[in-house]
């Protein structure tokens, strides 16, 4: 199957799209009966790419989806296997151990406890909202989560560039086992020490190619994307 990767991503494709190589063991072996919740969708990108593989899906964003994910389901002929909801994780109010599997993608980073004051984004909501991620879990459920990573300071300075650092508290490495205290860690990756959303194609490939076949061999704290892919078991 040829996935529309671009409309599952959205941004940062090349780099960001490694999520569906590490995930995708995960996710082909879940039943297609499986309890899907996908948080932080807005535009309902991870919530195709399960759909495509004939998985049901919740798709949650604190304000409901945008038209636009709706749109992008209809278009392909996905909204049998969807539902849509307003889900903020860090007030998560649904049942817990309702499923099996939650995914997300550049979520944690951005969440605050009061949505209109960012001086509540800090490291005790982003732990509220994975221990939160962990109650709405079924015992053996897992969590697939990409998020932002601090990375080197070229990439720092990068941000600030874009005008990125305002809107977001970037995770550090040393973090990553704190914030997934109550599960069990199964895989953590590092990807990406040079962006690949520049606006020339060529630079893109070039980064990327660097990145995978170069950069690759530096440690994980030179990378900005982490992708995790954390179990929940009682045993």
């Amino acid at each position: 199957m040829k996935l529309p990767v671009a409309d599952i991503i959205e941004w940062d494709v090349l780099n960001w799209s490694q999520l569906i190589r590490f995930w995708t063991p995960i996710v082909e072996q879940l039943p297609k009966n499986s309890n899907i919740l996908a948080i932080g969708e807005r535009n309902g990108g991870l919530t195709t790419w399960l759909s495509l593989l004939g998985h049901k899906v919740v798709c949650t964003d604190r304000n409901f989806p945008t038209e636009k994910a709706k749109a992008d389901h209809c278009r392909l002929r996905l909204t049998e296997k969807i539902t849509y909801a307003s889900l903020d994780i860090v007030h998560a109010n649904l049942p817990t151990n309702s499923f099996d599997l939650v995914i997300g993608k550049s979520v944690i980073g951005g969440l605050k406890a009061d949505p209109s004051d960012r001086a509540t984004r800090n490291f005790g909501v982003q732990r509220k909202a994975v221990d939160n991620v962990y109650a709405l879990l079924k015992n053996g459920g897992y969590f697939l989560s990409a998020e932002n990573m601090r990375g080197t300071q070229l990439m720092q300075r990068y941000r600030l560039h874009r005008h990125k650092e305002r809107g977001w508290r970037y995770l550090g490495w040393e973090e990553l086992p704190l914030l997934y205290e109550q599960f069990c860690l199964r895989e953590v990756r590092s990807f990406g020490v040079l962006p690949t959303n520049f606006h020339s194609d060529t630079v893109n490939r070039a980064c990327y190619w660097a990145n995978r076949y170069i950069l690759t061999t530096l440690p994980k704290e030179y990378k900005y994307i982490s992708f995790v892919v954390a179990q929940k078991i009682i045993k």
